[in-house]
């Protein structure tokens, strides 16, 4: 029998959110529902409206269908990453731009093993 679609669209949410170290109350307040609605999504009590589910998606960063669809799928995120991700989110669209460009950088570098500690951060 198929997993009821309001328990996978909840534990997804708590999955999500629990990758993110929020708080029911924290992700509440970000997406503008009160703490008990993000309680009962995640207990499979109630749906998400889409609305909800579009903030959500937005919240995290992800694709609607992450929340709406079940997955057995390991994550491969550390908590580094993720705090990293968290982090990246509260810039502004130009400092996002910029750690973009910074990121690039730094990856041709390491792609063509021309990394090195002492290299100079002034082409960035």
């Amino acid at each position: 029998m198929t997993e009821d679609l309001k328990n996978i669209i909840g534990k997804n949410i708590k999955k999500y959110r629990e990758l993110h170290n929020e708080t029911t109350s924290e992700l509440a307040e970000s997406i503008g529902v009160a703490q008990s609605a993000v309680s009962n999504w995640e207990n499979g009590n109630k749906m998400p409206r889409a609305g909800s589910i579009e903030k959500l998606a937005e919240h995290w960063n992800i694709l609607k269908s992450q929340i709406l669809t079940s997955s057995n799928e390991p994550q491969d995120s550390t908590p580094e990453l993720r705090a990293i991700q968290r982090g990246a989110r509260q810039l502004s669209k130009s400092d996002q731009e910029k750690l973009i460009k910074m990121m690039k950088i730094t990856f041709d570098k390491l792609d063509n093993d021309n990394f090195d500690e002492d290299d100079s951060d002034d082409d960035l």
